[in-house]
């Protein structure tokens, strides 16, 4: 228990939570607009900013440590940034303004606003087993670092999403021998429908990645203190060791304690201001959920560009200056080996589970595939494998919310926009 009568005091006028990009946008656009301010960063890590989009290829040895940062220590004290690393934050007290840090020296620190960018945390399966040399997640630096090391041969990634897939691609890169499963019928099943994740798996199997759908792990057996295989519903799996990729929550422990109102999701509520139920605290990133694009449901998006407009929408209105973060639909852009698979919005999948009716529209040809999904004549998704020249138009369409006029492919033009009667003419012509 911290000892608050022997803190010392300090108070800045932006205090941030957080070291993702979440939080070093919020520094971002309230510096855009308050160059005199004082502002502090708070985070139990000891790295500057640093990008883990990448940390798949740190992994596979394809980039170097030093690759990975865009920021370095002398970048926060260029912009008058006190950077707080290896600091938890012990406490909020929004009443009076608090917060209380733990570690040798506590401090109790006083801000004017307040964002909170805790992010979120993986899923920690199998904790209790005391297998921590050979389980192993895969969301900071220090989670490549350590699975980087790892010396075992035969790997076992348990989850199929962006996550799972780019670090058993890492990990075949190095040579190890990969086995992905998957408890539902195909891999990917947030960003793909089954045809598409299906041709995904192909490439993949090429590769020596062995896929394995709809089983569940139930355990792992463990003899004389080592992992040495996974069971499942099905069948038992030789492994030295394990990624679990089976998805993150919310890092909304302190918000929650606090009184800061979690929504439906169990994530920070916020509105299109980024602002919390508490005056003067705002939250962005991973730790928070936002309306969808399209149906105003309740939404968590755990992509870098939506903590990264959330963290700037949010130190903007810190400043004084009203702005607002209009939703967008997920993206998910990922190479498998050499590859592009892309998609954006909705599957028909997830439609058809909030019970719409989309109509579906797919072209496959020599290029590669592509699928469209439309919900009330409105591109609402969309699918595709290596016809990257096809993204931006596409993209643009839904986007901007396309009605009566579809997009399709023509042999003289790539995209054009024609009535939707002659939608299935032309793409089956």
């Amino acid at each position: 228990m911290v000892d608050f009568s022997l803190a010392m005091k300090k108070r800045y006028d932006l205090l941030v939570i957080g070291n993702g990009i979440a939080g070093n946008s919020a520094i971002e656009g309230f510096r855009r607009y308050n160059r005199e301010a004082s502002i502090a960063l708070v985070t139990n890590d000891n790295e500057p900013l640093y990008s883990p989009c990448i940390l798949p290829l740190y992994l596979s040895d394809e980039i170097k440590k030093k690759d990975l940062f865009l920021k370095g220590i002398e970048d926060y004290k260029r912009f008058g940034i006190e950077f707080l690393s290896n600091t938890k934050v012990y406490a909020l007290d929004p009443k009076n303004k608090l917060i209380y840090l733990e570690g040798k020296n506590n401090v109790k620190v006083e801000y004017s606003k307040l964002v909170i960018a805790t992010g979120s945390k993986p899923l920690d399966l199998f904790r209790d087993k005391g297998l921590k040399d050979s389980i192993f997640t895969f969301k900071w630096f220090s989670d490549a670092f350590k699975l980087k090391r790892f010396k075992g041969e035969k790997i076992v990634v348990i989850g199929s999403g962006l996550i799972g897939i780019e670090v058993a691609i890492a990990l075949a890169k190095k040579g190890k021998s990969v086995t992905i499963i998957e408890a539902l019928p195909h891999i990917m099943p947030l960003s793909f429908d089954k045809e598409a994740a299906d041709k995904i798996s192909e490439i993949l199997n090429k590769k020596g990645i062995k896929i394995i759908q709809n089983d569940k792990v139930l355990d792992l057996l463990i003899k004389n203190g080592n992992l040495k295989s996974v069971i499942t519903n099905k069948r038992e799996i030789s492994a030295d060791g394990v990624v679990i990729a089976t998805g993150m929550v919310p890092e909304v422990s302190l918000a929650k304690d606090a009184g800061i109102e979690l929504g439906s999701t169990k994530s920070i509520k916020v509105d299109s201001n980024m602002r919390t139920n508490i005056e003067d605290i705002y939250a962005a990133g991973d730790c928070i959920e936002i309306k969808d694009f399209l149906f105003d449901e309740p939404r968590r998006n755990l992509f870098w560009y939506f903590a990264k407009m959330e963290g700037k929408v949010a130190g903007e209105n810190c400043a004084g200056i009203k702005k607002e973060f209009f939703p967008l639909p997920q993206i998910v852009s990922v190479d498998i080996f050499n590859t592009p698979v892309f998609s954006l919005g909705f599957t028909e999948e997830e439609m058809l589970r909030m019970n719409k009716k989309p109509k579906i529209f797919t072209n496959e040809n020599k290029k590669g595939y592509l699928k469209l999904i439309y919900l009330d004549e409105k591109l609402v998704g969309v699918q595709i494998i290596n016809r990257i020249k096809e993204i931006p138009q596409i993209s643009f369409s839904l986007l901007r919310g396309t009605k009566k006029q579809e997009l399709v492919i023509r042999r003289d033009i790539p995209f054009t926009f024609l009535p939707y009667s002659h939608l299935r003419r032309k793409l089956n012509s």
